[in-house]
């Protein structure tokens, strides 16, 4: 264990003050030392990342066109390719991601689509070549190309609610079978559910053959909020109690459901408006679920009442909304 003096050090100290004092070129060689010396480690520091860098590129545009032989990627598919790079939100480090990430893809194709540089079904083609399709992975929906096969939905047209499947992706769109009154060269608007929410997208069809109804590919699915929720006709038996009351239960029916709310009959029309109340129910096949509800409007000659859900979590309101769909 070392201890220092003191007194000694501020001698030393003293010293190398008075040295400098006496010698000002000392002070000059020292600064211009240290100068020299912090330059030379950044320069080396930048070199080192430039290197490092170079390297980074160059394996990735390696993996890059590793990935475009592997999917046999056309001349075709390479112009469409190029067109994207430009719009690639990361460095060229990492360009090899645009080819795997189906996100930077999306990102990239984006402003192409807007600009009416690239038509979805071109956009929808390549992601389908490049293996990005893959539903499992997908967090949000972006694009038609990303459904499979039986997915439900429903098209609407005209005011009316046509319910359906998804029979065939194709190259250029999708086959679905429906009973809707459509003809080619009709825009429709068509919603759908997964595990991670409901979704919409507007199409036109492209041919119809019986209830085989082929459409366009979309790019532009998004998630739609809680007031468009599908809300669908049901019979499903409930039960009402308020908090002030919680051992009194009214026993009621909900003739319509969404993710959002419901319509509910109003036992002896004892609710009212503007109040609160926990609807307690049960869906085929799912677990009961218990919901803090405002009424928000009375019918008093149907003996009904108009209830929006309120404390509900995403993942109960994903059930309901995918059950509301669903119903035949």
């Amino acid at each position: 264990m070392f201890i220092i003096d003191e007194e000694k050090l501020k001698l030393y100290l003293e010293g190398i003050a008075r040295g400098f004092e006496k010698n000002p070129f000392e002070v000059l060689l020292t600064i211009l030392f240290i100068i020299l010396f912090v330059t030379f480690f950044i320069l080396i520091t930048v070199i080192y990342q430039k290197r490092k860098q170079k390297k980074k590129k160059a394996a990735a545009k390696s993996l890059f066109e590793k990935i475009l032989k592997k999917n046999n990627i056309s001349e075709a598919d390479m112009s469409v390719i190029d067109l994207l790079v430009p719009y690639f939100p990361k460095g060229p480090e990492y360009i090899n991601e645009l080819l795997t990430d189906q996100a930077l893809f999306n990102k990239s194709a984006k402003p192409l689509l807007e600009n009416g540089t690239l038509t979805p079904a071109v956009v929808s083609l390549l992601r389908k070549r490049l293996g990005l399709i893959h539903e499992k992975n997908i967090v949000t929906f972006k694009s038609t190309g990303d459904l499979s096969k039986g997915i439900l939905l429903v098209l609407f047209f005209k005011g009316g609610e046509y319910r359906g499947r998804i029979e065939c992706i194709k190259e250029d769109g999708l086959e679905i079978l429906a009973s809707a009154p459509v003809v080619t060269g009709n825009e429709i608007d068509i919603q759908f559910s997964r595990s991670s929410g409901v979704y919409r997208f507007h199409s036109s069809v492209m041919e119809k053959t019986g209830n085989l109804i082929k459409i366009s590919h979309s790019e532009s699915v998004e998630r739609i909020q809680n007031r468009e929720f599908f809300r669908a006709s049901v019979r499903i038996p409930a039960g009402i109690k308020t908090k002030e009351n919680p051992g009194q239960i009214y026993t009621t029916l909900i003739t319509e459901i969404s993710g959002s709310g419901a319509l509910v009959k109003n036992p002896g029309n004892r609710f009212h408006k503007g109040e609160e109340i926990i609807l307690d129910f049960s869906l085929p096949d799912e677990k009961r679920i218990i919901v803090s509800s405002r009424i928000v409007e009375e019918f008093p000659d149907l003996a009904k009442m108009s209830i929006a859900f309120i404390e509900l979590k995403e993942s109960v309101q994903d059930v309901i909304v995918r059950f509301a769909l669903h119903v035949k």
